[in-house]
C-alpha cells in the first residue's frame, strides 16, 4: 500500500528547506497536492497561478512512501 507524507516549508537562516518531521499522511498523491496547496499556496498572491504550477510547487512537500 502507499501513502502519501506531507512534510511543510520551514526556515533556517533564511532559506527554505523541508521538515524531517511529517505534518499528514494521505492515501492518494492528489490528496496530498490539494491540502499542500490549500495550506501555502491558497492566498491572494497564488490565485492566478496555473493549476500544474501549484501542483509542481507542492510536489516537494509531498514524499510517496510503500508500507506493508
Amino acid at each position: 500500500m502507499k501513502i502519501y507524507l506531507v512534510r511543510g516549508p520551514d526556515s533556517d537562516d533564511g532559506e527554505r528547506y523541508i521538515k524531517k518531521v511529517a505534518e499528514k499522511a494521505f492515501n492518494s498523491n492528489r490528496k496530498a497536492l490539494d491540502y499542500v496547496i490549500e495550506q501555502y499556496y491558497s492566498g491572494d498572491f497564488y490565485k492566478e497561478m496555473i493549476p500544474e504550477w501549484k501542483d509542481s510547487n507542492a510536489s516537494v512537500y509531498v514524499q510517496e512512501l510503500t508500507v506493508e
